[in-house]
């Protein structure tokens, strides 16, 4: 798995002894085919999955498409792909809409975070300034040196020269004001616009386009998406058919009754009219007659370039015309849901978290070059996958909403366990006993699995393929008849704490005995526990200081705790409380990770936020501030093997390098140094960079005798170090090998060496 970051650095004046820098990192992208020199990175990187393509543009023979992970740049030549993200100057990876203009560049809209501007000379975005922040940005014309971008609220006109909106037009015609823009072209002098009411019109010389009285409005059409030009005659997509402008009597007319008509594309000699419609291609062959284009896959854009037609599916591109191109192999979505790390550096990750949040397509399994499904098809016996968890013999076991759980065997066939063949029990409330709704599993240190049985309680299972296992019902937790359990966390001492959506969370001392009734528990609710504000626990984990952690829908708690087994009591002699007036960016708590030094990662639905485990509040990590893929994050869960924190998000999958990569050699796990060597010369941004740092760590940097030349401290959350040349009087040192020693938190070094020459 490669990586590429872009990173700023700013320093302090030259006189401290000990120098600060500031890192901020924007996300990386899922580079499967960068460069080496792109590799030189921080510690942030992302997967994102950019399928569906939602929009086409084939410029100098490269293919760009439009999706919700960034921009796919193929290369019919090499058979290549490229990714840009966030990493790469996007401001948002949810990207609608691209168009090409005549010096260059690319133009390409996102879902919000404005327009974006890519050179095509390096490949390089260039800033826009903000330009359209806050709209749907579906179409771009190019005329000239300006821009018609249609949004969700009319059509502006952006000025390339300037980089500023010069206006916007939110009435066109008799449309009600605001109505969303979907397509536009330039025809004969006129600017076309499809909207969601049919098509507006007007000529591009009118003095005043903000005017409705400027534009011609049609509704007859409905809800149109696509304008092209075919044999010098305009073509729509609307509603129930297709259209042409007859430029005569200035009039639309229908030509062909296809259904909801989504593109159109005109390719090949001579012209070929191709039409998307509910997701397939149907071909014009006469002018009455229509028949399907076959090829594989669900149509979601359409691109005609000479005689090619370019096709953007739900699975990435295919091609008429000329051989299809290499599969992508992303994740079905961007919405990253429970993670579990696996061997040889797999990851499992679940596609839902309910029946209500995410969509069902079973679980995905990325193997560092790409991702494959296992869904339904493969046997999994529901896509409603909401939790993994892998036990000692490393079985991946899957919960379901619905369907019980499944394991994934040595002959990679799922196994699945319902109220059948185990403990497992339906939800009462209604009473459908084949419905089993299991959200969490964890393992315990001697390999049992626990699992939160909605409605039932908390069912232990163990010695697959020979299992056996034991429900602890809900009156043995101490729990009204059909609550719902949402989580379990296993303490260092075995004891199980389960959190409830309405009704707090529970302590619970099975005995030593998982397979036999239980010894204790207590609930701890909002009418037992005043300080706990919500009886919604949305995550729960503890620490191995045996320190517990409760996230819920109002604000993070951590607690130590006593159970006095005589008394049958539950005491927290320590209750502290986390909220946005105490540094968090969000209350309601979605999941919570230790790594190995002593951090405690929280996930909210505004960033993830690093904590110590004294309970210090360190930083809250956003999209504006580092790396992170997205601020809504779902998921966090700590890799020991590489040092790696991986985040789940609405946007993406997250890596944050946290500790040191024990699973690589040791050139993949120390930092990257460059440029080696280091030339020192007059000029004042001359610096030797350390990037890939395990997080908060410490660079010491020595000659070879051992003296001591410069102390190196990061600001909270940098993992990139620049070092200016100078000792700690200020002086620049001279030619010659140093050593350096990174040093994390707890004590852990990292070594290396480089050379300095002086500038002739």
């Amino acid at each position: 798995m490669r990586q590429t970051a872009a990173h700023r650095i700013a320093f302090v004046p030259r006189s401290f002894l000990r120098t600060h820098w500031v890192a901020l990192f924007v996300g990386f992208c899922l580079g499967l085919l960068v460069t080496e020199a792109d590799a030189q990175a921080g510690a942030w990187r992302a997967l994102t999955s950019m399928r569906p393509v939602n929009a086409l543009a084939v410029v100098e023979g490269a293919v760009f498409g439009a999706t919700p992970g960034g921009v796919l740049r193929y290369d019919p030549v090499s058979e290549t792909y490229r990714r840009f993200t966030r990493a790469d100057g996007l401001d948002a990876n949810v990207v609608l809409s691209v168009s090409a203009d005549s010096s260059g560049s690319l133009w390409f809209g996102t879902d919000g975070e404005g327009l974006r501007r890519l050179r095509l000379a390096d490949e390089r975005f260039v800033s826009t300034q903000g330009a359209l922040q806050g709209l749907k940005i579906n179409a771009i014309a190019v005329n000239d040196d300006r821009l018609f971008v249609g949004t969700d609220v009319g059509v502006s006109v952006y000025l390339v020269a300037s980089g500023r909106v010069k206006e916007t037009y939110r009435q066109l015609g008799s449309f009600q004001k605001d109505t969303e823009v979907r397509a536009l072209a330039i025809h004969e002098g006129q600017l076309f616009a499809a909207t969601s009411d049919g098509i507006a019109r007007a000529p591009l010389q009118a003095t005043n386009l903000q005017d409705p009285d400027s534009w011609v409005s049609t509704r007859l059409m409905g809800d149109s998406s696509s304008l092209i030009v075919h044999n010098d005659t305009l073509l729509s997509g609307g509603a129930f058919a297709a259209w042409r402008f007859d430029d005569s009597q200035s009039r639309w007319r229908s030509f062909a009754v296809l259904g909801q008509v989504e593109g159109l594309a005109s390719f090949g000699s001579p012209a070929r009219l191709v039409a998307n419609v509910d997701g397939s291609l149907q071909e014009r062959m006469s002018d009455e007659t229509w028949e399907p284009l076959e090829f594989t896959g669900e149509v979601h854009s359409i691109f005609a370039s000479a005689d090619e037609l370019w096709i953007g599916t739900d699975t990435g591109l295919a091609a008429v015309g000329r051989p299809a191109p290499s599969p992508l192999r992303d994740a079905p979505s961007n919405a990253f849901f429970d993670v579990e790390t696996g061997g040889d550096g797999e990851l499992w990750v679940a596609s839902t978290a309910s029946d209500r949040d995410g969509v069902p397509a079973g679980v995905f399994r990325f193997d560092g070059d790409g991702w494959e499904v296992h869904n339904r098809t493969q046997g999994l016996p529901s896509d409603f996958a909401v939790g993994i968890a892998q036990d000692p013999s490393q079985n991946l076991w899957v919960t379901t909403w619905g369907w019980g759980i499944a394991v994934l065997d040595d002959n990679e066939v799922w196994q699945r366990f319902d109220h059948r063949n185990s403990a497992l029990r339906g939800i009462t409330q209604p009473s459908v006993p084949e419905f089993v709704v299991v959200s969490d599993i964890q393992p315990d240190a001697q390999g049992a699995m626990w699992m939160t049985n909605v409605q039932a309680g908390l069912v232990v299972m163990e010695g697959f393929p020979d299992v056996r296992s034991f429900l602890h019902d809900l009156d043995a937790l101490g729990l009204p008849a059909a609550a719902h359990l949402s989580r379990v966390a296993i303490g260092p001492d075995a004891r199980k704490w389960v959190a409830t959506a309405t009704e707090g969370f529970v302590y619970f001392d099975d005995g030593g005995d998982p397979f036999t009734a239980g010894v204790a528990s207590a609930v701890v609710s909002p009418a037992t526990e005043p300080r706990l504000r919500s009886a919604n626990i949305t995550a729960i984990a503890v620490s191995a200081a045996n320190v517990v952690w409760v996230g819920t829908d109002n604000g993070l708690y951590r607690l130590t705790w006593a159970y006095n087994s005589s008394t049958g009591r539950l005491t927290f002699p320590t209750w502290r409380e986390y909220r946005l007036e105490n540094g968090l960016n969000s209350n309601f708590i979605t999941s919570i990770a230790f790594d190995d030094q002593g951090n405690v990662w929280v996930g909210t639905r505004a960033g993830l936020s690093w904590l110590r485990t004294t309970g210090t509040l360190v930083t809250t990590f956003t999209t504006d501030n580092s790396g992170l893929i997205h601020d809504r994050v779902q998921s966090v869960t700590y890799e020991v093997a590489n040092g790696s924190l991986w985040i789940g998000t609405f946007g993406g999958l997250g890596q944050l390098q946290v500790g040191l990569n024990l699973a690589g050699t040791d050139e993949q796990a120390g930092p990257v140094l460059y440029p080696n060597p280091f030339v020192i010369d007059d000029v004042e941004n001359s610096r030797l960079t350390l990037a890939g740092l395990p997080l908060d760590s410490e660079v010491t940097l020595y000659t070879l005798t051992g003296q001591l030349v410069r102390f190196l401290e990061p600001e909270q959350g940098a993992t990139v170090i620049a070092w200016d040349g100078t000792d700690q009087d200020g002086k620049i040192v001279g030619p010659g090998i140093y050593f350096y020693r990174a040093t994390t938190r707890d004590g852990r070094s990292l070594r290396g060496k480089f050379a300095i020459v002086r500038a002739r």
